[in-house]
């Protein structure tokens, strides 16, 4: 049995006088806002957690093995990357928006890098201090993920 377009009118008016009046104009501003930001204290918290990490990764650290040797070209990127990644990770968290964990992911994937190249390239000796370095960074890329994943699922 088919409907007539009057009666199809008739529904449509039906369902827009049900709806609720903020889903009339589309969702607000203060909606879209709350979904941008986290109202949480996740971002404060891995935020500091990169700032007392880095802290103690440069507290750790030995001297250079040879500290007249000339530094790869990859070195210079990846320093000038490491400082993007944790300004944007700074900036982001600082503000609680999503795109904070999406550059402390980041930070955490070129900081690991680093650590990971640093002994390779000759640069340190192998030592606990790698292991811690390379513990943490892939542990606060790991909690990035977490609270992104987190933050997406909250309404």
């Amino acid at each position: 049995m088919a409907l007539t377009g009057r009666r199809l009118r008739e529904l449509r008016n039906e369902e827009l006088r049900a709806l609720p009046l903020d889903r009339l104009s589309g969702p607000g501003p203060d909606l879209v806002e709350r979904d941008r930001r986290m109202a949480s204290g996740v971002p404060w918290a891995l935020l500091a957690a990169w700032v007392a990490f880095i802290a103690l990764a440069v507290a750790i650290e030995p001297a250079p093995t040879r500290p007249e040797a000339a530094q790869p070209l990859w070195s210079g990127l990846w320093g000038i990357a490491m400082m993007g990644a944790l300004v944007a990770t700074g900036v982001g968290l600082a503000r609680r928006e999503r795109s904070g964990f999406v550059a402390s992911a980041v930070a955490g994937g070129v900081a690991l890098f680093g650590a990971v190249m640093c002994p390779v390239s000759s640069h340190h000796a192998v030592g606990a201090w790698w292991f811690v370095q390379m513990a943490g960074f892939a542990a606060l890329g790991a909690l990035s993920l977490a609270a992104l994943r987190r933050s997406r699922s909250q309404p």
